[in-house]
């Protein structure tokens, strides 16, 4: 079987192993519905943010604080949807996996997330988990 797209592999592979995804209908479905956020959103957005920071030629001030703005309100969900949560979904999962990565590279991004403390709380949950630490690590 193949399987193409990012959201789409997390699926598959939690499905696959019975991990990182709730069993029950509802919470399942939650989990869904996140990694769709991220895959419509905060992926989008961000890697038009690093295009038009890093590798445009030319360097439009309109388009970057139109993806640094959205960039924000992104991680504003993000923050108001873990107020009353450890992970984004209750439990870690593959959610949480898609997103982290492009939350912990804010700075790089040139994103202040202060106003964020929930947000900055669960970066530093997410980061503490071993594999998340040597995944990170990756291509080094």
């Amino acid at each position: 079987m193949s399987v193409f797209e990012s959201g789409a592999i997390l699926i598959y592979l939690a499905e696959k192993f019975a991990k990182f995804i709730p069993t029950d209908k509802k919470g399942r479905y939650q989990v869904i519905e996140w990694v769709m956020f991220h895959m419509a959103n905060q992926g989008p957005i961000q890697s038009q943010l690093f295009y038009f920071q890093r590798y445009a030629q030319e360097k439009i001030p309109l388009a970057i604080e139109r993806y640094e703005k959205e960039s924000l309100r992104i991680y504003g969900v993000l923050d108001q949807q873990i107020a009353d949560k450890e992970f984004i979904c209750g439990e870690y999962s593959i959610v949480d996996m898609a997103v982290y990565p492009w939350v912990a590279l804010h700075d790089f991004q040139g994103l202040n997330i202060d106003e964020f403390a929930n947000l900055n709380r669960w970066m530093a949950t997410v980061a503490q988990r071993p594999a998340v630490a040597k995944g990170m690590k990756v291509p080094e």
